[in-house]
């Protein structure tokens, strides 16, 4: 229900009443109909146009269109104000406003003290808004883009009165005044209007659906109880507005909810209050119930559904007990939740529509009921599982208990930690849930003492086979004195235990890697300065780092007599043993190992003069046998040779290294042609990788002088120009033998030629024949016999040159060309792109057509001295069958030697002599028809006009038509 202390309202669809007191009238657009305003409020009416006076406004560059005046009687003295706010905040909805007073009648109003006609879109304004405040001290504003809508202050004085038109943009426009200002503090700048108690809908029950009789006359008192007050009820607000088309006491509703405007209008002022209810027609009221379920298991919960008239109390019993209630809202249903242990009856007693202050409107007596049967719930019983270990494996728990009720275990299997399971009985099974808790005992790490860490050979006691925290059990693999092992421990069965290792740490005995130092000395007697210190490194190979050990020397074995000395000298001649004591510096594992110095003489080996041989075993290719143990004694120098050895190597670190040594060094080929570098190294018989010397020789195979002669670019022929004998390219020989120190001799058909002392020979002149070549040394170094070389000929041969070309006769049976040439060559002949041919120039059964022929020279391979191509050589023939077959091969007919001369013109005539096709230059040719229809095989005659060496010819023949 709503209520507001206000006469009139404007506004569209919801009212919202709201504190405004107005004066009860008629049509307020006119001054004489005025409404009494006593308060902030929003504005109603169905008040239309300008009035029956339109011109009592006409200022401020506007008028009335759609107006409604306000009149306020001042009270409370001050400035006063207010905000007149459109409910539609479109920009383009314009109010405007008029102030007149104080004290001013409508006969006289005069001019307007305050107005407002701005236009707030085309003033650009953030809103639609109008009225009276302090921000300006204009008192107006407007017409259309002018000003902002707002202008100055009232200032009011008690007993003033003062009239306001409002010009609304449209009839049905609603907006809401907000008075601002001093006068407006405390009781307010108004009279107080009379108050209206808002009361709740008035509710009536009908058989007639959304029809009945309401007596309003007997709400009044509730309403207002002042007897010197009138309340009065209307259909709507824009009615009770202009107080017009009131209601009688005894009231048909016209709608269901209807709402109705109570007027409380004052005995003593112009102001009076409106509020609104709703009249509400209610059906006489019916219920029924049901249940989700009638039969459950004991515990379980059920719901009852009321279905039933709409916004009605029910009343219910179970099994006969005290009566309850439930609210049927206006969905027509209301649910109730109920946990049974017994077999249970829900009963309906009545069904009441009851309004908002308790009072039952209407009932109906029900009897309709739900009976719901509670079966008792079984306990699952189950065989309680067993302990077991962290670990083992548990078995599914059964899905059946002992007493035949199925359902789930949860939550999942966990073999590690003791857990409680939970049964869930399956749906249709009055059954409880129930537990199980398996216990999960941990796993007990066996507690041993750790062994203290061995060297490689000391005893380890047998590993106690209790832990320290009381398991039991035995240990493998068997134990191991020489090497660092990892033991398992396995408990007995039966506890609740895992296994353990245990690490013994056996540190190896430190290993010697060198046990031997051998000198070499000139002294001759067998003594030596050894350095024991730097060998460390050695003595301990790559494996035994000298910052993790202490390396120290002794004269005996039991490592008593310790050498203190470095350099250290032997005091047994040549051979003398010591002991060598190597400790681990982390484990404190040492061993005593014997350790022998040996002295040897050292060896010397003299570079011996280098060899120089000639090839002089036929094949002169710089590969040569020597006898390299002939160099021996020179190599010694003095050495006894039965206490040294004397090894030769082709490669220098194979000497250094004493490998891969020349197996056969009395008779050697050298491996590099010419020249090769032998090493050689002088070592001790008895001491071969210590006392050892290296030289090396140079090995050099000499050539005998016979030379090869080659042409330097491949070419072995000159080409001559057969009509002026100039030569055309040259020919350059070269020797295979280069050496600056060597003098060049040629001969051509064995006479020396002039001047030419170079390795290579230019023949630029007509100059074919035997060339040979002999040479010597300048210097002589090997004194190397020297040989004429092999000759090398030189050939002469020419281009073509031509001399006649002919062909046979026009349409001669037997077609031929016939080309003469005339050179220093050797000429073969190409027709077209045939086959070159040895044929003298003579080509036979040419086709009919243009051809060309091409001469080469081909007296020599190397190169040939070029050739000529004659072209335009023409055959004149004609084909002598037509063969329209679509396979490719004489398919159209025509004289084609001479089809593309544009004089040609063929006849083709039948044996009859009529004319069946005429071809022209650069036809394709009579494909055998006539008229589009294929000719028989025969034959078939031709005249044939063609031009011939300027002359104009005709030839008449026949050829074969075959199919």
């Amino acid at each position: 229900m709503k209520i507001a202390q206000a006469v009139r309202f404007m506004c569209f669809g919801m009212f919202i009443l709201i504190f405004i007191p107005l004066q009860a009238q008629n049509e307020p657009n006119d001054c004489d109909n005025i409404i009494t305003v006593c308060g902030n409020g929003n504005f109603q009416s169905n008040a239309t146009g300008p009035g029956n006076n339109p011109t009592e406004v006409n200022s401020c560059g506007g008028f009335e269109q759609n107006s409604i005046w306000l009149e306020i009687n001042i009270v409370q003295g001050g400035t006063l104000g207010f905000d007149l706010i459109p409910d539609d905040p479109d920009i383009s909805i314009d109010y405007n406003f008029w102030v007149y007073g104080p004290n001013q009648l409508c006969a006289n109003l005069g001019s307007p003290i305050r107005c407002a006609t701005t236009n707030p879109q085309q003033a650009g304004l953030l809103n639609n808004h109008t009225g009276i405040n302090g921000s300006t001290t204009q008192t107006q504003t407007g017409p259309g883009a002018n000003g902002n809508g707002y202008v100055d202050w009232l200032t009011v004085a008690v007993g003033e009165t003062y009239f306001i038109v409002i010009d609304r943009p449209n009839v049905s426009g609603s907006f809401e005044i907000q008075w601002t200002g001093t006068a407006m503090q405390g009781a307010g700048a108004f009279p107080s209007p009379p108050i209206a108690t808002a009361i709740n809908d008035v509710i009536a029950c009908s058989s007639t659906p959304n029809a009945s009789s309401f007596d309003l006359g007997s709400l009044r008192n509730s309403i207002n109880s002042d007897a010197s007050n009138t309340v009065e009820f209307y259909e709507n607000l824009a009615d009770a507005t202009d107080d017009i088309n009131e209601l009688p006491d005894i009231y048909n509703n016209t709608s269901n909810p209807q709402q109705i405007y109570a007027k409380v209008k004052s005995a003593t002022t112009d102001c009076y209050s409106l509020i609104d209810f709703n009249l509400v027609v209610s059906p006489i009221p019916d219920a029924v119930v049901s249940v989700d379920r009638n039969t459950i298991c004991e515990g379980e919960s059920v719901t009852f559904t009321f279905t039933g008239t709409e916004n009605t109390t029910v009343n219910y019993n179970i099994n006969g007990g005290a009566a309850q209630q439930v609210y049927i809202d206006n969905s027509g249903i209301a649910t109730l939740n109920q946990v049974l242990t017994v077999n249970s009856t829900l009963t309906l007693e009545s069904v009441q529509v009851i309004d908002g202050s308790g009072t039952v409107i209407c009932s109906q007596t029900l009897t309709d009921s739900e009976t719901v049967t509670v079966n008792p719930s079984l306990t699952p019983e189950f065989t309680q599982v067993a302990p077991i270990c962290s670990g083992e494996t548990l078995s599914p728990l059964p899905t059946t208990s002992n007493n035949s009720i199925t359902g789930t275990w949860s939550p999942a299997l966990d073999n590690t930690t003791t857990t409680t399971y939970t049964f869930t009985p399956n749906a249709g099974q009055c059954a409880t849930a129930q537990t199980m808790t398996i216990t999960v005992n941990p796993i007990i790490i066996p507690e041993f003492t750790q062994i203290a860490p061995r060297c490689s050979g000391q005893n380890i006691n047998p590993l106690p086979t209790t832990s320290r925290n009381g398991v039991t059990g035995s240990w493998s693999p068997a134990i191991d004195n020489t090497t660092t092992t990892i033991y398992t421990f396995t408990p007995d069965a039966g506890q609740c235990a895992s296994e353990q290792t245990m690490r013994i740490i056996v540190s190896p005995t430190p290993i010697i890697d060198l046990d031997n130092l051998r000198a070499c000395t000139f002294s001759g007697n067998g003594y030596f300065d050894f350095d024991l210190i730097a060998e460390i490194p050695n003595i301990l190979g790559s494996t035994q780092d000298a910052s993790d050990f202490t390396v120290e020397f002794f004269e005996d074995a039991s490592a008593s007599t310790q050498i203190t000395t470095n350099p250290y000298t032997n005091s047994v001649a040549y051979t003398h043993t010591i002991y060598v004591q190597i400790t681990d510096n982390a484990t404190l594992c040492d061993a005593v190992f014997t350790f022998y110095l040996t002295v040897e003489d050292a060896a010397l080996a003299t570079a011996p003069n280098p060899i120089n041989i000639c090839d002089e075993d036929g094949d002169n290719d710089g590969f040569h046998q020597f006898d390299l143990t002939s160099l021996n004694t020179e190599v010694l120098n003095g050495q006894d040779p039965s206490n040294y050895i004397v090894a030769f190597f082709e490669d220098s670190q194979d000497a250094e290294d004493g490998i891969n040594a020349i197996t056969n060094p009395d008779a050697y080929t050298n491996r590099f042609a010419n020249f090769q570098t032998i090493y050689i190294r002088v070592y001790h018989a008895s001491s071969p990788d210590v006392c050892y010397a290296t030289t090396s020789v140079n090995y050099t195979v000499n050539p005998v002088l016979k030379p090869l002669i080659s042409s330097l670019t491949g070419n072995n022929t000159l080409c001559v120009d057969f009509e002026t004998n100039t030569v055309l390219n040259s020919v350059t020989l070269v020797s295979d033998l280069q050496n600056a120190n060597y003098v060049y001799t040629w001969y051509l058909n064995g006479t020396e030629i002039a001047g030419e002392t170079s390795s290579e020979l230019i023949i630029d002149t007509a100059t074919p024949g035997i060339y040979t070549l002999s040479i010597e040394e300048n210097t002589p170094i090997a004194n190397c016999s020297s040989e004429i070389s092999e000759g090398f000929e030189v050939l002469q041969s020419g281009p073509p040159v031509l001399v006649d070309v002919s062909q046979t006769e026009t349409f001669e049976p037997n077609p031929r060309i016939t080309v003469t040439v005339e050179g220093y060559g050797e000429y073969w002949f190409q027709l077209d792109d045939g086959p070159i041919e040895d044929n003298a120039g003579i080509f036979t059964s040419v086709s009919s057509g243009s051809h060309s022929v091409t001469v080469y020279d081909r007296k020599t391979e190397n190169p040939s001295c070029g050739s000529i191509i004659i072209d335009d050589i023409t055959i004149i023939n004609y084909p002598k069958v037509l063969t329209p077959n679509n396979d490719g091969y004489n398919d159209t007919w025509h004289v084609f030697a001479v089809s593309d001369q544009p004089t040609t013109t063929v006849k083709i005539f039948d044996r009859y002599g009529k004319l069946l096709k005429q071809l022209r230059a650069n036809d394709i040719g009579w494909d055998g028809t006539f008229r589009g229809q294929p000719l028989p095989a025969n034959d078939y005659w031709f005249d044939l006009t063609y031009e011939e060496n300027g002359e104009l010819k005709h030839f008449v023949s026949h050829f074969s038509l075959k199919r």
